[in-house]
């Protein structure tokens, strides 16, 4: 099939693109919590990594609607390459970007490979938490029940 991949309707419904005739009636979905506190961060997260864990998902939990607990092992996963770049962003201060191997010959220094691989993964999983400037543009977030104003009713005759 051409064009592009079409996408769950779990997908369409969050981004606000659901359609019964393209995605077909949704049967019963388990409806998933949404964190009311940020938890305790992993133990394999380090004083950096932490602190990326409580910073961002305190930030993301004033957004209802955006992280649910089901996405908190690809949030860590996004915590854990965020700790990644930052130590070699710190092996990086001491070291040089090159290095000179046993035949004399100058390469890149291996840790910026690290380093790079790292930074993909983490702007990748943070395009799908909405933490890029691109990807906050497009996200539409559950809203609490609002009460509609009705734009009507101070207009007299």
């Amino acid at each position: 099939m051409s064009g592009p991949v079409r996408q769950p309707a779990e997908v369409a419904i969050s981004k606000g693109v659901y359609r019964p005739s393209r995605h077909g009636n949704l049967p019963d979905m388990p409806k998933h919590e949404f964190l009311s506190e940020v938890p305790d961060p992993p133990e394999v997260l380090n004083e950096h990594g932490s602190k990326f864990w409580f910073d961002m998902l305190t930030q993301l939990l004033k957004t209802k609607g955006l992280i649910q607990i089901p996405d908190l092992p690809t949030f860590q996963m996004m915590a854990y390459k965020y700790q990644v770049w930052y130590e070699c962003a710190e092996k990086l201060k001491t070291q040089s970007k090159w290095i000179i191997d046993d035949k004399g010959n100058t390469k890149e220094n291996p840790i910026l490979k690290t380093m790079e691989s790292a930074e993909k993964i983490f702007i990748s999983l943070a395009r799908e938490f909405g933490c890029t400037p691109s990807a906050r543009n497009n996200l539409k977030v559950a809203k609490e029940d609002e009460e509609k104003e009705d734009p009507l009713k101070d207009f007299s005759l």
